[in-house]
């Protein structure tokens, strides 16, 4: 059985890592204002497209 590197269990962490954004438009099956996590290269595609911006937490 081989064994893993090191780079690669860096590179599943960082994949399993959620980026949260929040839905400026609807977009099925989410609503406007509606916070949700997706890894970053989903998350960038809504952003993107004009449905979501990148949620910020308020303090």
């Amino acid at each position: 059985m081989a064994r893993q590197n090191t780079s690669n269990k860096e590179e599943k962490k960082e994949t399993k890592k959620l980026v949260l954004i929040e839905f400026v438009k609807p977009h099925t099956p989410y609503i406007k204002g509606e916070v949700a996590g997706f890894n970053k290269s989903l998350a960038e595609k809504f952003i993107k497209k004009g449905f979501a911006k990148e949620y910020k937490k308020s303090k």
